[in-house]
């Protein structure tokens, strides 16, 4: 983002018109509490393709500590170009690689699982969890989270909905 009058890269100086900071909200949210629930909030990406995948990179950078990956593929040559994961990778968990390359660039500990989410096994991965985001590429898995959401009455979130939900329940 280019500087403009009293206005660089998106924040207000002191005494700039106040019109002109259009990236306010980044000001608003990220007080220490806010970081500091983040840190410890419980949060658990169903997929790590291109979605999850990019999504755990943005909530680790963004200062997430309390990350989990629930994934059963494993990296394929058609991956590399829409997800995070090189051509050594391949053959490798997404699960597994995502959460060391995490470890590896910023010092976040990412739970990994690589086992297929099932009726049967889903209390047990998604017990401890806040918030569950469904970026699962099958229709199977999702009908599992649909479930255990409906059952335990919780926090279900698709990609499309997690700014809204991670806001209000962080705020």
């Amino acid at each position: 983002m280019r500087s403009q009058e009293g206005v660089a890269f998106g924040y207000r100086a002191s005494g700039a018109d106040p019109r002109m900071n259009f990236l306010l909200h980044e000001q608003l949210y990220p007080t220490d509490a806010v970081m500091a629930k983040l840190k410890n909030y419980p949060i658990v990406l169903c997929g790590a393709g291109a979605l999850g995948a990019n999504l755990a990179e943005n909530l680790a950078g963004a200062g997430a500590g309390a990350l989990k990956v629930i994934d059963r593929d494993r990296i394929e040559e058609g991956n590399l170009s829409t997800q995070p994961y090189y051509r050594s990778d391949v053959g490798a968990f997404k699960a597994k690689i995502l959460a060391n390359n995490l470890y590896r660039a910023i010092g976040t500990k990412v739970e990994a699982e690589t086992k297929e989410l099932t009726a049967t096994n889903a209390p047990q991965l998604l017990k401890a969890s806040q918030l569950i985001v469904d970026v699962f590429d099958n229709s199977s898995s999702r009908q599992v989270l649909k479930g255990y959401a409906e059952q335990r009455g919780g926090c279900l979130s698709s990609c499309w909905t997690l700014g809204g939900l991670c806001r209000g329940d962080l705020e």
